[in-house]
């Protein structure tokens, strides 16, 4: 329990030691249920360096999860590596760690984004468990000025040897986006789980940016 809290606030006071530039609000809902996300970016003082920060919370489960990383601007691409925790509220006990790392690449109507996340168990209950989850897609605007829309991929691989197969989901589909007034924007994505007999996975999401 001490070092889960010790882990806790290193992670909170290390995003409070930077002046925030900017906030997001983004909420996502899908088969898991919904979940709030609260997140930041600004200059470290100590480093120069753009941080950004965020903290998810998943009502269902009442637990959180919380990272930090260095953001770094490469011309049209940006990298941001990470590392997280995910905390149950209920026992005390943070479940995962989790070392991310997310690109971001935009170009007049081009925009990629790419998710690869990392967890691994680190408490009794989930103590050897260690999975992969990737999220990629491209959207293209330009041909309407009120959506912009492309492919997306995601995927999660369960490393468990007992597994006959450790590629438990891949999820194609198709990510529709809208501009919801300043400073908003509502998404949409939509496909077959080509792993579970083609069942349907959706996600509504929408973010809120503050300058």
């Amino acid at each position: 329990m001490k070092k889960n809290l010790i882990i806790l606030m290193l992670l909170l006071s290390v995003g409070k030691a930077f002046a925030v530039e900017e906030v997001w609000f983004r909420t996502d809902a899908d088969a898991t249920g919904f979940y709030l996300w609260f997140g930041a970016k600004g200059a470290c003082p100590l480093t120069g360096w753009t941080l950004a920060h965020d903290m998810i919370y998943y009502p269902q489960t009442n637990a959180f999860e919380i990272e930090i990383g260095p953001l770094f601007s490469l011309g049209s691409l940006d990298i941001l590596p990470m590392f997280g925790i995910w905390a149950n509220v209920n026992s005390g006990e943070t479940e995962y760690l989790m070392p991310q790392l997310y690109f971001y690449y935009t170009k007049n109507n081009f925009y990629f984004e790419s998710w690869n996340i990392f967890s691994y168990g680190s408490a009794a209950p989930t103590d050897g468990e260690k999975f992969f989850y990737g999220r990629h897609f491209v959207k293209f605007s330009g041909i309407l000025e009120w959506m912009s829309f492309g492919p997306q991929a995601e995927f999660v691989y369960d490393f468990d040897e007992q597994l006959e197969e450790n590629l438990t989901s891949v999820a194609l589909g198709g990510r529709i986006s809208f501009p919801y007034g300043e400073g908003n924007s509502f998404d949409v994505f939509a496909g077959p789980d080509i792993k579970n007999d083609n069942g349907i996975t959706m996600r509504l999401t929408f973010v809120r940016y503050f300058q």
